[in-house]
């Protein structure tokens, strides 16, 4: 029966042994250098040796330390020397290993923490962005009434533009239509600032939805990239769990061999001091050895409590690292609820900006329409100034000429008074030529008439290169107007005294 216990006891001892060191190659390989992974293989082989030779063998611990003690004494005692040097290294490395996987745990844990801090300033940071847009919006809005009011003020201002030029068409009060044009000028400058201002904002805007955007597709890759690093985290937190369980199973195997170890080392030293004794010392021996055997069984006891206790502590563990595994994944659920609603919102967003930038670029255009008929009436009127300057130079030139005619002689008594003259003169007829300048005036009054037409197309062409040019062309377009309007002021005033 005492033969047959220790095959019964090491069998199931080497099997966990080997299944657990198994498991533990297979996971350490990719955390553990490759001189770290030679030194465990080669203490591993001494060990499977040493627990073949003790479950393969039919005898007890007791009768094999007796057989080899009784063959050579020497032998057993390097052995088991060797035996607890290479458990207690191989205790200290794993102590080693067991640190390192804590402060990696502590780590993954510290991680999480961040990670969940990340992730609620990534929930302000849309908040934050939402009530951007929000403003964005309201902002736009405003600039969109602020045109429509321009654009009435505008047509508004063109009605009474045109009923004022009816007015002073009919009453031909030049001062009026100075005010008035003066009047359109300033308003028109004011809905050029208008336009300018609301172009400058709405090109604003869209750059700043275009950063949002950018924000948003930056969130969305952060948010990816977090989450990416979320499962790294869990899978690394749980190949470590593996490891550190299967690190304290290999540490009670080896505690339980050391000691089995010292205690075959204690006994072989007492039995080689006490071979000599008598039978009576062996008695008392025996006895010593069945109360080292039932301290060894009170130890065995505590020992399993304790790794009871142990393993209570360990499945309490194990469960709040499953609540917490549930908690991470209801909080990922969450943000990605949160990242679908805020991709919907900002896609919204952004196709209702879209849709207010392209009506306030069609008013834009409309606007810039209407700028361009206010330069053709500009134009217009110009032209209609020139032509109603040149009828006026005209009467006025005719009515000089009629009246040279009507002061000239007729051409008979114009004749005999030349003969008369020269006669009396005693001169010649290019000296009568020149005295007689009186002929010559009509051509001359034609060729002031040719150089005042030329004039007014020079002052055309000048209108229309203040007009296109880039600068405030208010100023010296009404001063080109004025110095027109002036004079045809004079040549009415003219035309009225040669009329009287």
């Amino acid at each position: 029966m005492s033969k047959s216990r220790p095959h019964s006891i090491h069998c199931p001892q080497q099997q966990q042994v080997q299944e657990h060191e198994d498991r533990s190659a297979k996971q350490v390989k990719s955390t553990i250098p490759s001189r770290e992974k030679e030194e465990i293989l080669q203490r591993k082989s001494l060990v499977t040796a040493q627990l073949k030779d003790a479950s393969t063998s039919p005898l007890s611990i007791s009768t094999q330390k007796r057989i080899n003690n009784g063959s050579k004494v020497s032998k057993p005692v390097t052995g088991g020397r060797r035996l607890g040097k290479m458990s207690k290294q191989k205790f200290q490395d794993l102590q080693r290993q067991i640190v390192i996987l804590r402060s990696c745990r502590s780590s993954a844990f510290k991680s999480i923490g961040e990670l969940k801090e990340t992730v609620q300033q990534l929930q302000a940071d849309l908040t934050l962005a939402n009530q951007k847009l929000k403003s964005v919006r309201q902002h736009s809005q405003k600039l969109q009434e602020d045109f429509n009011k321009l654009q009435e003020e505008k047509s508004a201002f063109s009605e009474k533009k045109e009923m004022e030029i009816l007015k002073a068409e009919e009453k031909n009060m030049t001062s009026e239509l100075q005010k008035q044009i003066s009047e359109l000028q300033q308003n028109k400058k004011d809905l050029e600032a208008r336009l300018k201002a609301s172009s400058s904002e709405v090109s604003r805007q869209v750059t700043a939805n275009k950063s949002l955007r950018t924000d948003n597709e930056n969130f969305l890759a952060q948010v990816k990239t977090l989450t990416n690093r979320v499962s790294w985290l869990e899978r690394d937190i749980s190949q470590k769990r593996h490891l550190i369980e299967e690190q304290k199973t290999k540490i009670k195997h080896m505690e339980d061999n050391a000691k089995s170890i010292t205690d075959t080392v204690e006994s072989l030293s007492q039995a080689l001091k006490q071979g000599t004794d008598s039978h009576e010392k062996r008695r008392v021996q025996v006895d010593s050895l069945k109360q080292q055997l039932s301290a060894s069984a009170r130890e065995k006891e505590n020992y399993e409590w304790k790794c009871k206790q142990l393993s209570q502590g360990l499945e309490k563990k194990c469960r709040q690292y499953e609540e917490s595994l549930n908690k991470q994944h209801r909080l990922k659920l969450a943000v990605t609820e949160m990242e679908r609603t805020a991709q919907d919102h900002i896609f919204s967003l952004a196709s209702e900006s879209e849709a207010a930038i392209s009506v306030s670029q069609e008013k834009l255009i409309e606007a810039h329409n209407k700028m361009e008929q206010f330069h053709r009436f500009i134009k217009t009127l110009s032209h209609e100034l020139v032509l109603r300057t040149d009828q006026t130079r005209a009467m006025v030139k005719r009515t000089e000429i009629k009246k040279l005619r009507q002061e000239m002689p007729s051409p008979l008594s114009l004749q005999k008074a030349k003969t008369l003259a020269k006669d009396i003169l005693n001169i010649n007829d290019a000296e009568m030529e020149d005295i007689m300048k009186a002929d010559s005036a009509s051509a001359k009054l034609e060729q002031d008439i040719a150089k005042e037409r030329e004039k007014d197309k020079k002052w055309l062409s000048l209108c229309e290169h203040t007009m296109n040019s880039r600068d405030n062309f208010v100023i010296p377009l009404i001063d080109l107007f004025l110095q027109k309007l002036e004079e045809k002021d004079h040549l009415l005033s003219k035309l009225n005294e040669t009329l009287k």
